[in-house]
């Protein structure tokens, strides 16, 4: 009697666990599925140029917290990318539209550009929550996904610091990225790497049109500009 509870309690265990299994399999497969459908859907947001489609495809994925994949964040970027990008032209006319007029249209376009203004802080902002997802961008091993990691993450505080008019406080943030960034170009980064030259382009746009640090921008140019023409005269 006492075998027959014993092995009464061991089946149910064992059924109990491959329900457990199958479930996992079936949302593994069901998570797979929306996956490629969100995938698919972003690729084609992106001929459209429906760039705003394109982000909110992309950030389902990113909501699911799992590891993305190489396309899943070139997706991602891209999205996020454009989608600021045409905001950041918009706010930039806005802002030469407001120098030419006066009185009321003058207050309108300034109300529309501070929204503009805020649609890119927001992005932004959620942008960055993403990739400090450990669990969707885990810490890289190689210095060239560094860097990468490091140019997006400076890209929006650039953004945020452009379109706050003196938010000290991304600048600094942006300074001290920017700045492991380029410490990081000396391990045996070449100078044509296209993860180093956009980083550097990166770099540069922060010098000029954030810190208005003329001098400094025109030095580094120099010197990579020195690199490659050196890499070619070995070459």
């Amino acid at each position: 009697m006492v075998y027959r509870k014993n092995m009464a309690g061991f089946m149910f265990q064992v059924l109990s666990l491959m329900f457990c299994l199958h479930t996992i399999v079936l949302v593994k497969e069901e998570a797979g599925g929306e996956t490629e459908t969100y995938i698919y859907r972003a690729e084609l947001a992106q001929r459209g140029k429906r760039y705003d489609d394109m982000m909110s495809f992309m950030k389902n994925i990113a909501e699911m917290n799992i590891e993305l994949s190489h396309k899943e964040r070139v997706l991602l970027t891209s999205a996020y990318t454009n989608a600021i990008d045409n905001r950041r032209l918009f706010w930039t006319s806005l802002r030469n539209v407001e120098e030419k007029e006066i009185g009321k249209r003058l207050q309108i376009a300034m109300n529309y550009r501070t929204e503009i203004g805020k649609e890119v802080f927001d992005i932004c902002t959620d942008f960055l929550t993403i990739l400090n997802n450990r669990k969707l961008y885990p810490p890289a091993n190689d210095t060239e996904s560094k860097i990468d990691f490091l140019t997006m993450k400076g890209n929006q505080y650039r953004f945020i610091t452009e379109i706050s008019l003196g938010n000290e406080t991304a600048a600094e943030i942006a300074t001290e990225i920017y700045k492991e960034g380029y410490n990081l170009l000396n391990e045996n980064i070449s100078p044509l790497n296209p993860v180093r030259l956009m980083f550097i382009g990166s770099y540069v746009s922060f010098l000029l049109d954030t810190e208005k640090n003329y001098t400094k921008a025109i030095a580094v140019t120099q010197i990579e500009y020195d690199l490659i023409k050196s890499l070619n005269q070995e070459l």
